[in-house]
């Protein structure tokens, strides 16, 4: 069983949330009986708990030592100017309806284009806004998860979880969503 972890999961753990303790024993059975355990790329691109961006990868890397998660797998998302980390990302080059299609059903009011957001609210396109890029690293995340072809999805987050999306993400290949504790009940531990 392949498991692919939100960038929620690595909050639950720093924060010392409810969740935390799921997501260590699920992190801990990576590599055994089977089961795999990786991360999106994309959460180095993530806004930072105290604010601000990563500024290279490596804080990403030291994030993850930090908690204990340095030796799960990285899936590289689709390449982004001033999002991603280019030497942890992969090219498109083809015309890449999943993107879209996964960001229609997490993000049917946001703009998929970041000139398209920009226009329609006024905002200057030399600065990405932090909602859309946040929209833009959530679908990258799930769009890692379908393409590098993993299973579960774990992730605390409630609009991955909504049941009117259910039948649409699965239908674009998403396997199960899972919140941690059930992801573990997944695994065959609990």
């Amino acid at each position: 069983m392949r498991f692919t972890l939100d960038t929620n999961c690595l909050i639950d753990v720093e924060e010392e949330r409810p969740n935390a303790s799921f997501i260590r024993d699920l992190v801990a059975l990576h590599g055994k009986n089977g089961i795999t355990v990786a991360i999106s790329s994309i959460g180095a691109s993530e806004r930072q708990r105290a604010g601000g961006y990563a500024q290279n990868f490596s804080e990403f890397q030291a994030k993850l030592k930090t908690i204990g998660f340095e030796g799960l797998e990285h899936l590289p998302p689709l390449a982004y100017w001033n999002i991603c980390f280019f030497d942890h990302c992969v090219m498109s080059g083809e015309n890449n309806t999943l993107e879209q299609d996964i960001h229609n059903v997490l993000f049917p009011n946001i703009e998929f284009m970041w000139v398209d957001y920009a226009k329609a609210r006024g905002l200057a396109v030399d600065s990405i806004d932090k909602n859309w890029r946040n929209a833009k690293c959530d679908v990258l995340a799930l769009w890692c998860h379908i393409k590098h072809d993993r299973d579960v999805f774990v992730t605390s987050d409630l609009n991955f979880h909504a049941t009117a999306k259910r039948d649409k993400l699965k239908a674009l290949g998403v396997g199960a969503v899972a919140y941690p504790k059930d992801a573990l009940r997944l695994s065959g531990i609990l």
